[in-house]
């Protein structure tokens, strides 16, 4: 089970910071539009390593995130900043310098993430895939294009789960 415990993000001018979660369930809510209810659960998402899915206005590469979570009773932290990462588990320190090695790493080290056939190939997926599948939308819009998914309905042959 992996929990989120916090959420922070900033850059030299501004930060936020989220660490009141608590086991179980936990809503977000204002009685206010344009308050940050949006940006942090996007942030959470970024920040293990999907894809950014901020509104127009706001420019992730100017700030820095780091999310603590829980996994299984161990504490771990991730710190993105753009494609870099730095994960902090245990005593241990480790960086990668893409999603994709940072997916690599997450799915040997921390929870496995499941392989697909994609255009004939064997491809491991990460979190976009499962923005793409998790997250109605408001309006009848597709997924796929509106966060620039790279796994379509129309892939041919269909995509297939491996393992």
């Amino acid at each position: 089970m992996i929990n989120v415990r916090a959420i922070y993000l900033g850059n030299e001018a501004e930060a936020y910071i989220l660490d009141d979660f608590i086991d179980g369930i936990n809503i977000i809510n204002s009685d206010d539009n344009h308050v940050g209810k949006t940006i942090v659960m996007q942030s959470i998402m970024f920040a293990m390593g999907s894809e950014a899915m901020f509104p127009h206005n706001f420019k992730p590469k100017e700030y820095v995130f780091i999310i603590d979570l829980d996994v299984d009773g161990e504490a771990i932290s991730i710190l993105r900043s753009r494609d870099t990462f730095a994960i902090k588990k245990r005593d241990e320190l480790v960086f990668e310098e893409s999603k994709r090695d940072f997916d690599e790493f997450w799915s040997d080290n921390i929870c496995a993430l499941p392989s697909i056939i994609k255009d004939g190939k064997l491809q491991r997926v990460g979190l976009p895939l499962f923005n793409q599948l998790s997250f109605v939308n408001q309006t009848p819009r597709n997924t796929s294009s509106l966060i620039g998914s790279y796994y379509k309905k129309d892939d041919n042959p269909p995509l297939q789960i491996v393992g």
